[in-house]
């Protein structure tokens, strides 16, 4: 077999070899990251991811970040910017599902001049997905987990601060309070 017949015959080993390699990976990618999603959406019970920016515009809601950014292997700095028209960025949601957000007219069957744009987000089907998925979702929940514990720990210091005032003020209108001073009836 000459050389360059031997090359070609190299090259498309190599060729399969890495097509094999990549839908194997992409396979372990999908389920890695429905994993992360699941495990998210069950460790949230209910609750929502705090701190996410809103992606909508024009007075709509969409509380949720990008997963496909990246600079110097961080969240990148669009991660939190509004959604335009015409995009379709991959996002977190505040539920913890991962979903691909899409800007559309709506018409208003009252009026049908006096539509709007509005912001849907279905789910994001596992055929969207791409292998480089998984390395963006672990990215982002490293990244917006840490600022919703500190909210969290915000809102749990507040509520504390709040429940002791309000026992010192109780205690206090209690002692002042005349014999046979009728008490207001708590559940």
């Amino acid at each position: 077999m000459s050389e360059l017949a031997e090359r070609f015959m190299r090259l498309r080993e190599s060729r399969a070899t890495m097509t094999a390699v990549r839908e194997e990976a992409r396979g372990q990618a999908v389920r890695a990251i429905r994993a992360i999603e699941s495990e998210l959406v069950d460790a949230l019970d209910g609750a929502t991811l705090r701190g996410l920016p809103n992606l909508g515009s024009s007075g709509e809601r969409f509380y949720a970040i990008r997963v496909r950014t990246q600079q110097y292997g961080e969240v990148g700095p669009n991660a939190e910017e509004p959604i335009e028209a015409g995009e379709e960025p991959l996002c977190l949601t505040k539920e913890g599902v991962l979903v691909v957000a899409r800007w559309h007219y709506v018409n208003n069957e009252r009026d049908p001049g006096a539509g709007a744009d509005r912001l849907s987000s279905p789910p994001v089907r596992s055929d969207e997905l791409m292998i480089e998925d998984v390395e963006a979702l672990v990215r982002t929940v490293h990244h917006v987990v840490p600022r919703h514990l500190a909210q969290l720990e915000s809102t749990n210091a507040r509520f504390s601060r709040i429940g002791e005032l309000a026992e010192r003020i109780c205690a206090e209108i209690a002692r002042e309070r005349p014999p046979g001073t009728r008490v207001p009836e708590t559940d």
